[in-house]
């Protein structure tokens, strides 16, 4: 039964592809086009002014461009800290490798703390981004040096097994 919907549906539409042309001039069509051109072009104006022209989306968008702005200040200090954030990942490294020569026992659960907190700092970070709320002009470079001292006291937890 499918199959013979499926061949009438192509017949008709075989038909009407070889059919509609020969019965109608080509002004037609491109009348045709032209009505329905102006037509969408008309409500699409429409729509566009009443969906993005309203509170909602002018809020997105200054949301978006306070976003903006904070991450670009953030990545404006970045050069700067990135100094302090290697150091303090090399110096978990090192005390990673000073706990292995000593045979202490790394701390899995002290990683887990301190990989939790990073990543809290940094979900945080992502929501005071996007909040509308006077941050201190410090706060955002804190991120990275904070991040960076939680990463290397992580690393320096890490039991990695050979």
């Amino acid at each position: 039964m499918i199959r013979a919907v499926a061949v009438l549906s192509l017949l008709v539409l075989l038909v009407l592809v070889l059919y509609v042309p020969s019965a109608h001039p080509p002004e037609r069509f491109l009348t045709q086009l032209r009505a329905e051109h102006e037509a969408a072009t008309a409500e699409m104006s429409s729509v566009n002014q009443r969906l993005f022209n309203n509170a909602y989306f002018r809020a997105v968008d200054a949301l978006l461009l306070l976003a903006s702005y904070r991450l670009s200040t953030l990545v404006e200090w970045l050069p700067w800290l990135a100094v302090f954030v290697l150091a303090a990942v090399v110096d978990g490294g090192f005390a990673r490798l000073i706990k292995a020569k000593e045979f202490l026992q790394h701390d899995p659960e002290m990683f887990a703390f301190y990989a939790s907190l990073g990543i809290v700092i940094l979900c945080a970070t992502v929501i005071g981004f996007v909040l509308p709320v006077t941050l201190h002009p410090l706060l955002l470079p804190c991120v990275p040096l904070v991040f960076g001292v939680l990463a290397g006291r992580a690393l320096g937890c890490f039991h990695l097994r050979a």
